[in-house]
């Protein structure tokens, strides 16, 4: 038994034992700290190597837009073929070529390139009596505008003032009524707080004798019905006065045929009406 013990001894003696492990080292703190800082030092490196790219960009971007300035003035806006030598100037209306100008805020012997095309709409276009603008440059010298001006539709009373502002048919309030327009019918009844030139009607029951007005103005009926004034005061019905002294009651939303019939009437009657109410579609009533 002992034979056997020994050779069992031996064989253990001579197996492969696990190399031992190397003792860990502590890291001086000065070598961590040298770490740290080597970090920061590559951070701000490249830190400093993106804003100084950014900052070559941003001037070679501020060097092209000089540089674009530069090449716009000499090739364009300070270039003296492109001198304003004529303003070719057409309105729809009233309005002159001197109104336009001074409104417009150009004149002849500025530079095409150098005037602000947009801002001369926009300074037109806030005029009350225009609708709409087209401003061109016709090379090399001369300056193209249409005017497209609002037309004159009804009138209406200022308060107490003994004055009338004209409308279009849209509402817009194109400034005060002159002489030439005291053909046109006068819209009362409504509050007229906040009106002046350049607003727009707000009030509705306004906005349908406006409606009717201009149904009567655009058609052949316009040289049978001549209106005086609408009274829109009453929720029910438009009181409309003819220059012939005719009184009518409309609906609020009068349609072509409840002119058509109006029309029908005055012709038949030959002036021998003074009363029609037109709100009922049978059995109208007239005097």
């Amino acid at each position: 038994m002992w034979f056997f013990s020994g050779k069992k001894d031996a064989a253990n003696r001579y197996k492969r034992r696990p190399p031992a492990r190397p003792a860990r080292r502590s890291t001086p703190a000065h070598t961590v700290y040298a770490r740290a800082a080597e970090r920061r030092n590559s951070q701000l490196h490249k830190a400093g190597a993106v804003a100084l790219m950014l900052a070559a960009l941003a001037g070679a971007g501020w060097a092209l837009l000089q540089g674009g300035a530069m090449m716009h003035r000499w090739l364009f806006s300070g270039n003296e073929q492109f001198v304003i030598r004529r303003v070719d100037v057409a309105t729809s209306g009233r309005l002159t070529a001197e109104h336009v100008k001074e409104y417009g805020g150009f004149r002849e012997g500025g530079n095409l390139f150098d005037l602000d095309i947009n801002a001369v709409r926009k300074r037109l276009e806030e005029v009350p009596v225009i609708r709409d603008v087209e401003v061109q440059r016709r090379l090399p010298s001369t300056l193209v505008v249409r005017v497209n001006e609002r037309v004159p539709l009804a009138r209406i009373a200022h308060g107490q003032a003994g004055f009338f502002f004209a409308v279009d048919r849209d509402g817009h309030v194109l400034g005060l009524a002159g002489p030439m327009m005291r053909s046109l019918p006068v819209i009362t009844g409504f509050s007229d707080r906040g009106v002046t030139p350049g607003s727009v009607l707000g009030d509705t029951v306004a906005a349908d004798a406006l409606r009717l007005i201009a149904l009567c103005d655009s058609s052949p009926l316009g040289e049978v019905i001549r209106m005086q004034s609408i009274d829109v005061g009453n929720p029910d019905y438009l009181n409309v006065a003819l220059d012939n002294g005719v009184k009518v009651f409309m609906p609020r939303h009068a349609s072509r045929a409840k002119l058509e019939d109006l029309a029908a009437i005055l012709r038949e009657a030959g002036g021998r009406r003074s009363f029609i109410d037109l709100t009922l579609d049978r059995n109208i009533p007239t005097t």
